[in-house]
């Protein structure tokens, strides 16, 4: 793809103005400081729209007066030789494609630029676009956030970087211009062999060898797994030993300590009846049964008061609620009448907005004008009218058919009070009907718990009869433990039953049996590990010394047979290793021969550029190296990317300005440099007339 002019009708500082392409130095006019940046973001507003996170700046562009046009043209040359026109409206983004063929335009569907970005970019992202063939004045960056820019470095990532190859390579003179095709073919081949490793699998190696070695590990994996599963066995033994001993001793003490408890709880049975029989009578229990009827009647005496509040106040909700259904006239409850206003209603709201919908297609055609200047249209304009005129009558008559019914309501406040009378109805249904599930008795729970209270009173009275002189603290004492010695001897004989129904089958003796069966066969298992892991290095070893005389032969040729750029070189496209001679190449002539190689060093978050020193042979970074050097390397590695990822042979290369500070003599010297190492690219830079 070649650009041959560009056209901008009031874009930016530009009004109908028309710049030729076709040289390598573009002259733009210098009324405004960013002459160049103006004219490569209409090239790409044409071909792409407005960038992502960009339309604000884009925006600055346009004309001040809202009726002027704002819109540019791009004519260029595609590989195959079609020429197109392609123009853009940018107020309306509207796009038109034209081909010449023979003197004359034929239009196109705008779906077809996208094809043609494809075939000839293989982009359709703004930010590919300037990442890759866009380079503004300042320092040269590298933009992760484009995904072909960071594809391509993925793919030089995932071949790997053999070093030793390209040290090869580099350490090599230059290629001289007498180079035999042959020498040339020779070069590229270890370039390719050096970023695109063998396959898993190609490594070398006699057949069978993969499985001998498979096999031993085999044979020593088998051993150790039956070692290990004798070790499991042994250690469940020794487990169940532990926890058999351990078990019997528990169960010796939990015994002793259930005799203890016995004797303890006998000595204090005449306290029994404090404790507890058959209805539950303690003096404790008919302590707490006292307190808790307490609790419980003061409860119902204040449930009782809130009952008769409650039934009060419902009386006079009822009674308000009535008054405000009295007000309302009852004519208005026909369930007719309401479903005709509402019926009237939404038709006059659906009439409203398409009398909204006709006013602004009104506007539009109104000062609606073409890219070429055509004027609106007086058909479209009088059929607006009309149907608007239509729709004024239609909502009219609505208005006056609710008035009529309404009596002068508003529509909405007459369903607003529509809706709140239902309301008002049904809240009234709910307070006249009495729930049958909220009817309590609450008196007569009372009048229960009066008598539960005093029956338990007489209890105590009772069982306090029965101390006779004993203090009451001694009693109250002596029941207290006697009721914690009743709960342990129930907690120690539930203990005891669980560990005698726990205990295993298998006696102690023939487990300690088993156990030193399996030491044994452990020793006899490890002697078995030993002799497996001794015979597999010794294969191991003689495999690898085989191995290494294999490789050492068939070092060179592996290189040579692989080669996954062939199918690519024959369908006509130029292969990687061609493609970073000419970026050695073109560093070399950038850095006056003090420089040449350039690898990307990936980093977390980012990369590096290293940059190979001719004269000591060491790589080190271009962030170390003058500003205007990096910013040089870092220009031809991206142009290098742009080679790689474009299908097209000539693709653009745009700079808002020289690629370097100084003479306009110094700029032509780098352009020309990078035109000798890349001859098909389309250089575009853009000076200023002051310049």
């Amino acid at each position: 793809m070649r650009f041959k002019k560009v056209i901008l009708n009031n874009f930016g500082v530009y009004h109908e103005t028309e710049i030729s392409l076709v040289t390598p130095f573009t002259i733009v006019d210098a009324r405004g400081g960013n002459a160049g940046k103006t004219v490569i973001d209409a090239i790409v507003g044409v071909l792409f729209g407005c960038p992502p996170g960009r339309r604000g700046e884009f925006s600055r562009y346009a004309p001040s007066a809202a009726g002027e046009r704002f819109s540019a043209s791009l004519f260029l040359t595609t590989e195959n030789g079609k020429e197109f026109l392609i123009g853009k409206d940018f107020h309306r983004e509207e796009l038109e494609v034209f081909q010449e063929e023979d003197f004359s335009l034929t239009l196109l569907p705008p779906t077809s630029l996208m094809e043609i970005l494809y075939n000839e970019l293989k982009t359709l992202n703004p930010i590919d676009f300037e990442a890759l063939f866009v380079f503004n004045r300042g320092p040269v960056e590298i933009r992760l956030d484009s995904p072909i820019l960071r594809d391509q470095l993925n793919k030089i990532q995932s071949r790997g970087i053999h070093w030793e190859a390209v040290e090869e390579m580099l350490a090599a003179p230059p290629v001289a211009a007498a180079e035999t095709e042959s020498e040339t073919a020779e070069t590229e081949r270890e370039i390719i062999t050096s970023v695109y490793p063998l396959p898993p699998g190609e490594t070398g190696g006699e057949p069978g060898d993969t499985g001998t070695a498979g096999a031993d590990a085999e044979a020593v994996e088998a051993a150790l797994l039956a070692l290990e599963v004798i070790q499991a066995r042994r250690r469940e033994v020794e487990e169940k030993i532990k926890e058999l001993r351990s078990q019997n001793a528990r169960r010796y003490e939990l015994e002793a300590e259930l005799e203890r408890v016995k004797a303890e709880r006998e000595a204090l049975a005449p306290y029994e009846p404090f404790v507890a029989d058959g209805s539950r009578i303690t003096v404790e229990e008919l302590s707490r049964q006292l307190a808790a009827i307490e609790l419980e009647r003061k409860y119902l005496e204040e449930k009782i008061r809130e009952k008769r509040e409650s039934e009060e106040s419902v009386q006079r909700e009822i009674r308000l609620l009535q008054e405000k259904i009295e007000a309302f006239p009852k004519e208005f409850m026909d369930p007719g009448l309401q479903d005709e206003v509402r019926i009237l209603v939404q038709q006059k709201e659906e009439k409203l907005y398409l009398l909204r919908r006709l006013e602004e297609q009104l506007k539009l055609y109104g000062g609606r004008k073409g890219i070429l200047g055509l004027g609106g249209r007086r058909a479209e304009i009088t059929e607006l009218e009309e149907r608007i005129a239509r729709q004024l009558d239609e909502i009219s008559g609505i208005r006056n058919r609710l008035n009529t019914l309404l009596k002068g309501r508003s529509a909405e406040d007459f369903l607003e009070e529509v809706k709140l009378q239902k309301k008002y109805l049904a809240d009234l249904e709910k307070l006249e009907r009495s729930p049958e599930g909220e009817k309590n008795d609450y008196e007569a729970q009372h009048r229960e718990l009066l008598r539960q209270e005093e029956e338990t009173r007489g209890k105590m009275r009772d069982l306090l009869a029965r101390a006779g002189s004993e203090e009451y603290e001694t009693i109250k004492e002596k029941v207290k433990r006697l009721s914690l010695l009743k709960k342990r001897e129930n907690e120690l004989q539930s203990e005891v039953a669980a560990l005698e129904a726990g205990v295993s089958a298998e006696s102690l003796g023939t487990l300690e049996a088993e156990r030193k069966r399996l030491e044994e066969e452990e020793k006899e298992q490890e002697k078995t590990v030993e002799l497996e892991k001794k015979r597999a290095a010794q294969e191991r070893e003689a495999r690898e010394k085989a191995e290494a005389r294999r490789r050492e032969a068939e070092k060179a040729q592996s290189r040579a047979d692989y080669l996954p750029e062939a199918d690519k070189e024959a369908a006509g496209e130029e292969s990687f290793a061609a493609s970073y001679l000419r970026l050695v190449k073109l560093v070399d002539g950038l850095t006056g021969g003090k420089y040449n190689g350039v690898l990307p060093e990936f980093r977390e978050g980012g990369i590096d550029l290293l940059v190979r020193e001719k004269a000591t042979a060491s790589w080190i970074s271009q962030q170390i190296l003058p500003p205007e050097t990096g910013n040089l390397i870092r220009m031809a590695f991206r142009v290098f990317l742009a080679r790689l990822h474009t299908p097209a042979r000539s693709f653009p290369l745009l700079f808002e300005a020289p690629p370097v500070h100084g003479s306009r003599e110094e700029g032509e010297r780098v352009l020309a440099l990078l035109e000798e190492a890349f001859p098909e690219v389309q250089i575009i830079a853009f000076l200023t007339e002051a310049a």
